[in-house]
């Protein structure tokens, strides 16, 4: 499943941006104020410094407010992941239940037994070799029997 990661790159691409245009203003800044400095007074340079600051505060709230949106939205990502990955599961468990309930139907309408009774038959025949064991007689003749002739019907497997 593919999630729209567009407004999340779009929010890195604009933070990309804004960092790489206050780094150039700072930048510039510098520049012109190297060039101010030689031609004008000291006046004139902490004019620049002041606005410098100016800008570098304006960027930072840009900054910050754009990393406080890609947080938010990652955040929504993550809690829609889990209730997707949450109904999957529910899905698949439900479909489980659906083919076992299809199945069990299915045998016994064409009157095959299920696990379930193959698996209660098992135990009523380990209570009966029990209750037999109890009373002396041998149980164990199966390993030496022959197997039985079949009379013709046989059950599908």
């Amino acid at each position: 499943m593919m999630y729209n990661t567009k407004p999340v790159e779009k929010a890195w691409r604009m933070t990309q941006e804004i960092l790489v245009d206050a780094s150039r203003q700072v930048w510039l800044a510098g520049l012109g104020a190297v060039g101010l400095v030689g031609d004008t007074s000291l006046t004139t340079f902490e004019s620049l410094v002041r606005e410098g600051e100016k800008v570098q505060a304006r960027q930072n709230k840009k900054v910050k407010a754009v990393r406080k949106d890609l947080a938010t939205q990652w955040h929504e990502v993550q809690n829609q992941w889990h209730q997707v990955e949450e109904t999957v599961e529910q899905r698949v468990a439900e479909l489980g239940k659906t083919a076992q309930d299809a199945a069990s139907r299915t045998l016994k309408a064409v009157g095959l037994p299920t696990s379930a009774d193959v698996n209660a038959l098992n135990a009523r025949l380990d209570r009966l070799r029990a209750r037999v064991d109890e009373l002396g007689t041998p149980a164990r003749r199966t390993a030496t029997r022959k197997p039985r002739a079949s009379k013709g019907v046989t059950r599908g497997r």
